[in-house]
């Protein structure tokens, strides 16, 4: 799977913010707009490895609208 940079980097800031919480209770993130998907699979597949001992739960959700609107 080909991972944009930006993956990469928001991944890496995510992981310095997980630092800074309460490791005893779950980590929620929230995509918002997360559109295909691809960066929720890129971190469900990276944040493991990254926090072993930490349980992460990875959300996102889409709109799409196809009408016109006034």
């Amino acid at each position: 799977m080909k991972v944009s940079i930006t993956h990469h980097h928001l991944c890496a800031v995510i992981n310095s913010e997980i630092k800074k919480a309460d490791t005893k209770q779950t980590i929620r993130i929230l995509d918002m707009g997360c559109g295909n998907g691809k960066f929720i699979l890129f971190l469900s597949r990276q944040l493991p490895i990254l926090k072993k001992d930490i349980s992460i739960e990875i959300y996102g959700f889409d709109v799409n609208d196809m009408r016109v609107q006034e």
